[in-house]
């Protein structure tokens, strides 16, 4: 298992998963913000987009 202190929307979070765990997991399953929904798995469609520092990133791919 992994630990990550991550902020999101001025409010901080730390969560404990493996370090394998898609962002999205990580957002949906372990801290409940469900603004972010899976589309088609491949990150291809989109649905999955987080920005960072005003940098758009395809949440499948990291943490």
């Amino acid at each position: 298992m992994a630990n990550y202190n991550l902020q999101i929307n001025n409010k901080g979070y730390r969560v404990d998963v493996e370090e394998d765990t898609p962002l999205l997991w990580v957002l949906r399953d372990h801290l409940g913000l469900v603004g972010t929904k899976y589309g088609c798995g491949i990150a291809q469609c989109g649905a999955c987009k987080k920005v960072l520092w005003e940098t758009a990133y395809e949440g499948s791919k990291f943490l």
